[in-house]
């Protein structure tokens, strides 16, 4: 049944719910399609910035999350709307980005073998999932893609490329795995709502 224009985007994505698999849903309304809360123009000039900045194509930039659908659907806000104190997620697909990041986490270790990771089980909770946010990181001069992350996006935000909202990033290694962390929200979601 196609949907009514100025339908309710919520309910409209409830019926998904029930009419599609999580990565089916993931497919047509996360990793694909415009953006709720971001016009088209901005969303590929924001895109290219990034993919120029990071060295990645600009169809491996995402933004993901509540302005994407227009409300979220992570467990602690499901369904909360898009409002003026929501940021832009943003996620990049990039192995080479990735194993950076990842060659960096090993060099730390190497330069400091005191390191206490079980204090970071936020970030090994994240790279068993195939996705780093470089901004979640521990200071470190082992770490130099942190401090030009944190300097990129400050001044992405500062420019107001998707408007008046914070822009915060994560990278994942493949597609697989951006698509797999949606479904996993998704499914839940779903779960909710039969309940």
């Amino acid at each position: 049944m196609p949907d009514l224009p100025n339908s309710d985007p919520v309910a409209i994505f409830q019926r998904r719910l029930t009419e599609f698999s999580p990565k089916e849903v993931v497919r047509r309304y996360i990793t694909s399609g415009p953006c709720a809360k971001v016009d088209g123009e901005s969303y590929a000039n924001a895109r290219q910035r990034i993919a120029d900045h990071f060295e990645v194509h600009h169809t491996n930039v995402f933004v993901v999350g509540s302005a994407k659908l227009g409300f979220s659907v992570a467990p602690a806000k499901r369904f909360r709307e898009f409002n003026d104190e929501s940021d832009i997620d943003v996620a990049i697909v990039s192995p080479e980005l990735y194993l950076r990041v990842w060659r960096q986490l090993s060099d730390l270790l190497n330069a400091d073998p005191g390191f206490l990771w079980e204090k970071h089980t936020l970030l090994k909770k994240k790279h068993l999932t195939g996705w780093l946010r470089p901004d979640a990181l521990p200071p470190s001069p082992a770490l130099p893609l942190v401090d030009e992350w944190f300097e990129f996006f400050r001044e992405l935000t500062g420019d107001q490329v998707f408007g008046p909202y914070h822009v915060s990033a994560g990278i994942y290694y493949d597609i697989h795995f951006l698509e797999s962390y949606q479904e996993r929200a998704v499914a839940m979601c779903q779960m909710e709502d039969v309940s």
